[in-house]
């Protein structure tokens, strides 16, 4: 498995990992307080998850009599 693919595997698995402790912490604060922590964490995780390295393109001449 190349190095970058594990990367992404990691990154998404780290994500959702905040993502479920940003909820557990609702439940486990007796629904009160740690909203501003609940946000972060579930906006911060689903960043995270959402992002995805951009791939550079070429930039290939194109060949005589094709354009």
């Amino acid at each position: 498995m190349p190095s970058a693919d594990r990367s992404l595997i990691v990154v998404c698995l780290y994500s959702v990992l905040a993502l479920v402790m940003a909820l557990a912490s609702w439940i486990t604060s007796n629904l009160g307080g740690f909203l501003i922590g609940l946000l972060l964490g579930v906006v911060g995780g689903s960043l995270a998850f959402s992002w995805a390295p951009v791939e550079e393109e070429s930039h290939a001449e194109p060949a005589d009599g094709l354009l």
